[in-house]
């Protein structure tokens, strides 16, 4: 008695899937058997009461009622309903907490600091400076280009040397040679890198002196990768992993920085527990804890900021700390603006001891 039994059959399914999705979106329980989908009481007592069946549930239901008519789902239930449905939430605001653990450089295996390839030549570390001093060279995949200013090939889409675009160059594997377009005309296929081998030394040597680098300030350890996954296995200039190099940062498969920020719905803290003084909280505009009284001892509790995070600063956290990423970060891309792109610095850090930071 009291129960709500749809017919679900072999035949039926199709034509009630609609009524069984429903009511897994509303959250009604509900037993499958093998011909009929049943909800029982009292689940199906609250169901139909919310569309005017306050007392027994009839052996058959229809609804005199064009659905069609209203554009709201919840203006349609109150027309059948007899008593008022109230909407759950109106509208609803989110809000990110963070907190101060898990958050650390997002590093690829090995923690390359370039996406240039080393091939075996850069050994078990894949290491830049091993290929450099050890072979001169390495082997693999690459995307071949042509400087017309400079009549050389290079591997970079600028060249090196005089800055300029290059033009791509194509090959067909089935043929094993250049081809002047980007498909074949036998083949119909084309590809724009080929295997071989390049001459590492000479990309090494012109990224440093394009860094304004002394040999003696080049890292001891570069980090490359074995080869690149790409369709056209593209690889960036590796002045760039040089400088990450420099900077102790290492870059993901895209060629972006990135650092992970777990987060848990953290809503208030204690000064003296962020490690932060009272006049730093109050410059960042926590003048009263969560009580409305004046901010003045370190143990009182002040209520987050929306949108404000912690970040781990100190030796305890166990990974890199924040503060010196994000510094090393700023002057890794003022290093890259003024001497790869000879451009003006941008960010100008010269403290070693923020509290925070200003996220754009």
């Amino acid at each position: 008695e009291n129960k709500i039994i749809l017919p679900y059959g072999k035949l039926d399914m199709e034509r009630f899937s609609v009524g069984k999705r429903a009511l897994e979106i509303l959250g009604v329980p509900h037993e499958v058997f093998i011909e009929n989908v049943i909800v029982d009481n009292p689940d199906s007592r609250a169901l139909l009461s919310n569309l005017g069946f306050l007392n027994n549930i009839p052996s058959e239901i229809n609804f005199d009622f064009d659905f069609k008519s209203e554009n709201e789902v919840l203006k349609a239930v109150n027309k059948l309903s007899k008593f008022k449905i109230s909407d759950k939430v109106g509208e609803f605001i989110g809000a990110r907490m963070g907190r101060p653990e898990k958050a650390k450089l997002r590093k690829l295996i090995g923690s390359p600091n370039t996406l240039f390839v080393v091939g075996d030549e850069g050994g078990r570390l894949r290491s830049v400076n091993e290929a450099v001093n050890n072979f001169g060279y390495v082997t693999g995949d690459f995307p071949f280009n042509y400087c017309e200013k400079c009549n050389k090939e290079t591997i970079y889409n600028v060249c090196e040397s005089c800055l300029q675009k290059t033009i791509k160059k194509y090959y067909c594997k089935l043929c094993s040679k250049e081809i002047n377009s980007e498909k074949c005309s036998i083949h119909g296929i084309g590809e724009r890198f080929k295997s071989g081998k390049i001459d590492i030394k000479y990309y090494f040597e012109s990224a440093r002196e394009k860094l304004k680098l002394l040999k003696n300030d080049i890292p001891e350890l570069i980090k490359g990768v074995r080869g690149t996954s790409s369709e056209n296995h593209d690889l960036e200039n590796l002045a760039k992993g040089i400088l990450r190099a420099k900077y102790n940062l290492c870059v993901n498969k895209d060629g972006t920085i990135r650092y992970d920020m777990t987060e848990i719905p953290i809503s208030h803290f204690k000064p003296k527990e962020v490690e932060v003084s009272i006049e730093k909280l109050k410059e960042l505009g926590y003048t009263h804890d969560c009580y409305s009284n004046e901010l003045t001892s370190e143990d009182q509790i002040l209520e987050l900021k929306p949108h404000d995070i912690f970040l781990p600063c100190n030796s305890l956290s166990g990974d890199e700390k924040a503060d010196e990423v994000f510094i090393n970060i700023c002057n890794f891309m003022d290093d890259l603006l003024e001497n790869f792109y000879h451009l003006p610095r941008f960010f100008n850090i010269k403290k070693t001891n923020l509290f925070h930071f200003h996220l754009q």
